[in-house]
């Protein structure tokens, strides 16, 4: 069901683990040579995690264009407009 999944399960279904940088928790690159001294490391960590779990927050669903109708396009509209002008 839509609402079941999130999109950060889509993202990760298809790119691998959701990491900011290379060297933030679940990368699977790990390849900077600094990691260990980085004074980085710590804070991009806290935003990789927000990130994704703000990601996990967010279902197809929600994502779902036709149930929000301030986002629908009317195409009927347009493609008599275009029919008349034509």
């Amino acid at each position: 069901r839509h609402d079941e999944i999130s999109i950060a399960a889509v993202i990760e279904a298809m790119d691998g683990p959701i990491a900011i940088t290379d060297c933030a928790e679940g990368s699977t690159h790990q390849s900077c040579n600094i990691e260990g001294i980085c004074p980085l490391s710590t804070g991009w960590n806290k935003v990789n995690h927000a990130v994704k779990h703000a990601l996990e927050e967010v279902s197809l669903a929600d994502m779902n264009i036709a149930q929000s109708p301030a986002l629908t396009v009317d195409l009927t509209a347009k493609k008599t407009a275009s029919a008349a002008g034509a």
